[in-house]
């Protein structure tokens, strides 16, 4: 049975029957990492995110992955500029800050300057990678890459298997190595923000269709990703991990061969998804060069305005 989105101002809590239900609307979209429907399910660690439904518009009622704040945001080619109103009314009725966040590019157009003021919200743009320039590294730009992965080459005797994720013990070996690469950071692994997210997605493995890599040497498990194909030639990379202290090189040859195995089920973009505003991880990122940007934004109203 495939679950309603209901009405607006009504909303319903996410449950993974939702997920036909929400992907008939992201499917005609860029797969914008926030509204990947697995994301959805395992950044839901406070149970809070909700969804409706106003004027063929999918409207998400999110929380902040890091403070837990509930906010808004919409989905859809066409809102109209009383739908908007209606919504940021609603918002303005919980008390809560009139913005909008994480708004697709696609979804701006026609928003009047006039009456909306539209921000770039570049914290939370999704980084495109070109999947066949990651199988070779190819070009000036990817050298550092090459080359680090041929020193792992000369390193270390490495084999590469995919794994999985509804495996008790390859779930077992990968939450000991998440843990590892936690305490490298200096981190208790249950205080990392990805933590709650990264269990949620070991326990319902079993309901999505992930592409899970591991690189191993001498038995050990030394790096791991967990990505989804996501269509239209996209896959979204939900969680990498790796001993970069031990091992030089781990990083770019783990990306390397998590984009063969992509390519082998049909993709050509993988999706890195968005820094956050951290600088470590927007220098890591734009490191890869990446093909593409997809863009969110801010909305907020000019209260005055509003039809």
């Amino acid at each position: 049975m495939t679950n309603v989105i209901p009405q607006f101002p009504n909303f319903k809590k996410i449950e993974l029957a939702d997920r036909s239900a929400i992907e008939s609307f992201t499917q005609d979209f860029l797969p914008y990492s926030d509204y990947n429907f697995t994301s959805l399910w395992i950044w839901n660690v406070k149970n809070g995110m909700q969804f409706s439904q106003l004027d063929k518009n999918l409207i998400v009622k999110f929380t902040d992955y890091f403070t837990g704040e509930p906010f808004y945001s919409f989905l859809g080619h066409q809102i109209s500029q009383k739908a908007l109103g209606q919504l940021f009314d609603f918002i303005d009725g919980e008390g809560q800050k009139q913005t909008l966040r994480l708004v697709p590019e696609e979804c701006i157009q026609g928003i009047r300057a006039d009456q909306f003021t539209i921000k770039e919200d570049p914290n939370n743009f999704d980084y495109i990678l070109s999947i066949p320039e990651l199988m070779t590294y190819g070009g000036r730009s990817l050298r550092g890459k090459k080359n680090f992965v041929n020193r792992f080459h000369k390193l270390y005797r490495s084999t590469m298997n995919e794994c999985d994720l509804g495996n008790p013990n390859v779930q077992m070996m990968i939450q000991e190595l998440f843990s590892f690469w936690a305490k490298q950071k200096g981190f208790e692994p249950e205080k990392v923000d990805e933590f709650l997210p990264f269990q949620r997605l070991l326990e319902s493995a079993k309901s999505f269709q992930l592409v899970t890599i591991g690189v191993f040497v001498d038995n050990q498990l030394i790096g791991f990703s967990i990505s989804e194909v996501v269509g239209m030639s996209y896959a979204l990379l939900h969680f990498e991990k790796a001993d970069a202290t031990s091992f030089i090189g781990i990083y770019p040859f783990l990306r390397q061969e998590t984009a063969r195995a992509l390519a082998a089920r049909g993709c050509r973009y993988l999706n890195l998804e968005q820094d956050a505003g951290l600088p470590g991880l927007r220098e890591a990122k734009k490191g890869y060069r990446p093909c593409l940007i997809l863009k969110k934004y801010t909305i907020t109203p000019f209260r005055d305005q509003i039809p």
